[in-house]
């Protein structure tokens, strides 16, 4: 439903005077396995199956039992900044302000790490049976006030240059 997720995606960028209504970090990592797991158990399923005799009982899981499919997969990925999960030694004071509690340090997802995740899902479309192809689309998305987050967008035109994709900002 590409008319549907342009819309979703739309709304949200605009909702707020231009600020996408999400708030937290974006476990890249989280999200790639998840994208891995749900094509993984689409190809043990429809290998499965593929096994069953063309006379069996079609099922909601399996439409044309003993019938080889293969699916094309387009994943899309979506993010406002890098995959930055904790900063430790900033809060907020009463007002609302941004102050420095203690030394400053990031935690943060490495970009090898978040590669290797695409570079397994691209890795299933060794299984020609069941997948006729994988392509990773990223978007990075933003405040055009707001300084741009150059490591963001940088990695995620990565990630989409190795899911054969494209990256759009």
């Amino acid at each position: 439903d590409v008319e549907g997720f342009y819309n979703y995606v739309e709304k949200d960028a605009t909702a707020n005077n231009g600020t996408p209504q999400d708030v937290g970090s974006t476990d890249y990592l989280g999200a790639l396995q998840a994208a891995f797991n749900i094509i993984n158990n689409d190809i043990q399923a429809s290998t499965k199956c593929s096994k069953l005799s063309p006379s069996a009982a079609p099922t909601a899981s399996c439409p044309t039992p003993g019938v080889q499919v293969a699916s094309s997969y387009a994943i899309v990925f979506a993010s406002d900044g890098a995959p930055i999960m904790q900063i430790n030694g900033a809060g907020t004071d009463a007002a609302g302000n941004i102050v420095v509690t203690g030394p400053i340090t990031i935690q943060q997802e490495s970009a090898d790490s978040i590669l290797g995740e695409v570079e397994a899902i691209m890795g299933l479309t060794a299984n020609k049976k069941f997948v006729a192809g994988i392509n990773l689309f990223t978007v990075f998305y933003y405040n055009q006030t707001n300084n741009i987050d150059k490591t963001a967008q940088t990695l995620l035109a990565q990630m989409a240059k190795t899911g054969n994709g494209l990256s759009y900002s």
